[in-house]
């Protein structure tokens, strides 16, 4: 998921995964992740004109710190 925090910082650009999203509020137009504002605000910054690749998804997940989906037992 692609995020602007334009609002609420100097106007960069962020990568996030969907998997992270807790709840979303239609009425208020947001979105809520288990992360803090610190953490997504020093995260890699995401070019939109780039493609996303393996090495891009590796950075991100080893960033935050999340398992990795592709390494998740599948059911």
């Amino acid at each position: 998921m692609a995020v602007d925090t334009k609002n609420w910082l100097f106007g960069k650009k962020v990568l996030l995964s969907p998997r992270w999203i807790e709840r979303v509020s239609w009425r208020d137009a947001k979105v809520f992740v288990d992360l803090p504002r610190e953490k997504i605000k020093d995260s890699p910054g995401y070019d939109p004109n780039a493609p996303v690749n393996c090495e891009i998804e590796v950075r991100l997940y080893d960033y935050y710190g999340r398992p990795k989906y592709w390494d998740s037992p599948r059911p």
